[in-house]
């Protein structure tokens, strides 16, 4: 399953590149689909892989609420990743987003 998610990022990303923001979003929500699929397989490993990785888009589109909520979830079922710190520096980065200094 996390091919299929990665197919269609990288779908999502050329998209984005050639200014198709239709096909980019509805690329990275079918990417998101699949990557969530692939991480409730991973639960009970020890690792989950590439997933935080996959769900930059959230933030672009500035559902913060939603990107944070997916990280923390990354980090609650794969707390000792490799990539846990990179998951706690984009929900520190994401909160200031939410709220910009005046």
């Amino acid at each position: 399953m996390p091919g299929w998610g990665f197919l269609y990022k990288e779908k999502a990303e050329g998209a984005g590149a050639s200014g198709d923001y239709e096909n980019e979003d509805l690329n990275f929500a079918e990417a998101s689909k699949y990557l969530r699929l692939s991480q409730a397989a991973f639960r009970g490993t020890r690792h989950g892989g590439d997933l935080p990785t996959s769900w930059p888009h959230l933030r672009r589109q500035k559902k913060y609420a939603e990107a944070i909520a997916t990280y923390e979830e990354f980090l609650r079922i794969f707390p000792n990743s490799s990539e846990a710190t990179a998951v706690r520096s984009f929900i520190v980065q994401i909160k200031k987003d939410m709220n910009p200094p005046q």
